[in-house]
């Protein structure tokens, strides 16, 4: 064999091989999302109900609507107090607000399905509008393979639909899913990967309505990279000292907002 046709079977095979090692990697990564598809899920169920009212009688009245999918709805956290709305609004309520909190999120939900929610929210509140609208959502986006564009679309019209009733949103995006222990590698990449893409185009579409934005790719990530007592037993939701993490990043922007729309002397 002369050296160029010794050179074109060295290309020749590592070619053969990369192609074969990615077919195997794609093999793989699908055999995981069927298995991530199967996997024993905390009961949607679970997820606690709000206190219709906390704090004093004599504070500023500061209506609260909680929107998104079930990182929203607290699923594992086992109880209001220890979910991330649950947080919220004790944290508004201590700080001395008549806080009236209602929750329409829906677990499992994906962007585009929030708008049903606000819709529900909307319609509700006619005569006395929302003073904060919180939306938590994106994780379903992720494992969904939702399109960074429609997520973008959908999380504008989202937000600006609450914005436009004058209403203050602070829209938290998904978490990032790459930590998640219930998945392998190369699935955990991808889903990373996905999880920052998605964040992203939450972003994106939120500032186009002048809504306020909490990164949980870039707040809680490290937290729950590093901590797997920070996921409930199914590997997939936070448990309640995640719930405590995520809570905690979304709180400044939430205690800015009302300030704003209720200062308290």
């Amino acid at each position: 064999m002369n050296p160029q046709q010794l050179a074109r079977s060295i290309a020749l095979g590592a070619a053969a091989t990369a192609f074969a090692t990615s077919v195997g990697a794609v093999g793989v990564v699908a055999t995981q999302l069927l298995t991530a598809r199967r996997r024993a899920a905390l009961d949607p169920r679970s997820a606690p109900d709000l206190p219709a009212e906390q704090g004093p009688a004599t504070g500023p009245l500061l209506r609260v609507v909680i929107l998104g999918d079930s990182f929203a709805a607290g699923v594992g956290a086992g109880d209001s107090s220890r979910s991330p709305a649950g947080r919220l609004t004790g944290m508004l309520a201590r700080a001395g607000y008549r806080v009236q909190a209602r929750s329409v999120a829906v677990p499992n939900s994906l962007t585009a399905d929030v708008k049903i929610q606000a819709s529900r929210a909307l319609i509700t509140s006619e005569a006395d509008p929302y003073d904060l609208a919180i939306v938590v959502l994106g994780a379903m986006d992720v494992c969904a393979w939702s399109r960074s564009a429609e997520v973008e679309h959908a999380t504008y019209r989202l937000t600006a639909a609450l914005a436009n009733r004058g209403g203050r949103v602070v829209l938290a995006t998904t978490a990032d899913l790459g930590t998640a222990p219930c998945v392998a590698q190369p699935l955990r990449a991808l889903w990373g990967w996905r999880s920052r893409r998605i964040a992203a185009a939450q972003a994106a579409g939120a500032r186009q309505s002048g809504s306020e934005v909490v990164d949980l790719v870039a707040a809680t990530g490290t937290s729950f990279a590093g901590d797997r007592g920070l996921f409930a037993e199914d590997g997939f939701h936070p448990s309640a000292d995640g719930y405590r993490i995520i809570a905690d990043a979304i709180a400044p922007a939430v205690r800015a907002v009302a300030r704003e729309r209720r200062p308290i002397l």
